[in-house]
C-alpha cells in the first residue's frame, strides 16, 4: 500500500527516488546500467533488505508476504550477478571510469536509503522489535560486504568515504526531523518515535543524538502537549 501510493504522488521523497532510479536505469549506457543497478544498488543495498523483509514477515506470521518478498529476492539475486563480470571487464580496460561509476551510484543510493530505511528502523519500529540500529545494519550488511567487493576488483574506497561514515550518525536523523516538520508533504503518517524510552535507545546507539537533536524534540514535544501541532 505504501509503495503503490508513492508512485501516484509528486511528494518530494518519491521525486528523489524517481530521480535516482531514472539515473541508474533509464539514462545511462548499458555498461553503466549493469554496474549502477545490479552491483551497487542491488548487490550493495536491496538484496540484503529483501532477505530481512522476508524474515521479518515470516516472524510476524505473514507467510504470504514472506513468500512474495522471498520470490522477489531470488530474482534480485539472479540479475545482481551481472555486475561482477561487467566490472571485471571494465576495470581491465578503464579502471578510472569503473571507480567513478561505483562511487557515484553508491553515494546516491546511500542518500536514498537514509530516508527510506533510516527513520523506519530507528523511529517507526517499536523498541521491542528493533534488532539493531540503522547505523549497525549499514556497518554490518552494506559497508563490510560492499567494500570487500570493491577491493576484490582492485578499486579504492570512494573519495568521500569518511563523510559517508560520519553521515551514518546524522543523515537519517536530520531527514526524520524534516519529515516530521513537513509531514503534510509526504504520503504516509510519520511517527515521532521520541518517547523517553526511545530517546534513551537512540542515545545508546548514537552518542551525540541527545546533544544534537534532543533539545529540538523537547520543544516539539512541549508544543504537541500544548496542542500546537503546527509548531
Amino acid at each position: 500500500d505504501w509503495a503503490h501510493k508513492a508512485f501516484h504522488t509528486n511528494d518530494w521523497a518519491i521525486i528523489a527516488a524517481r530521480g535516482l532510479f531514472d539515473g541508474l536505469m533509464m539514462s545511462p549506457n548499458v555498461v553503466d546500467l549493469a554496474l549502477q543497478l545490479t552491483l551497487t544498488f542491488e548487490t550493495g543495498f536491496t538484496n540484503l533488505q529483501f532477505v530481512a523483509l522476508s524474515a521479518d514477515a515470516l516472524a510476524a506470521g505473514d507467510v504470504s508476504f514472506a513468500n512474495l518478498i522471498s520470490s522477489i529476492q531470488t530474482d534480485e539475486a539472479r540479475h545482481a550477478q551481472q555486475g561482477g563480470p561487467t566490472l571485471e571487464v571494465l576495470v581491465e580496460h578503464d579502471p578510472i571510469r569503473a571507480q567513478w561509476v561505483l562511487d557515484k551510484s553508491f553515494w546516491l543510493s546511500a542518500r536514498l536509503f537514509a530516508i527510506l530505511s533510516g527513520p523506519s528502523m530507528d523511529y517507526y519500529t517499536p523498541i521491542a522489535h528493533r534488532r539493531h540500529s540503522y547505523k549497525e545494519f549499514m556497518e554490518e550488511w552494506v559497508i563490510t560486504q560492499y567494500m570487500r567487493t570493491v577491493q576484490e576488483y582492485g578499486l579504492k574506497k570512494p573519495w568521500y568515504w569518511d563523510e559517508f561514515i560520519e553521515g551514518l550518525e546524522v543523515w537519517h536523523h536530520a531527514l526524520h526531523l524534516g519529515v516530521w516538520f513537513w509531514r503534510p508533504t509526504v504520503w504516509w503518517k510519520p511517527q515521532a518515535g521520541v518517547s523517553k524510552a526511545e530517546r534513551l535507545w537512540l542515545q545508546s546507539k548514537y552518542p551525540a543524538w541527545e546533544e544534537t537533536y534532543g533539545h529540538i524534540w523537547t520543544v516539539i514535544t512541549e508544543n504537541v502537549k500544548a496542542g500546537r501541532l503546527s509548531d
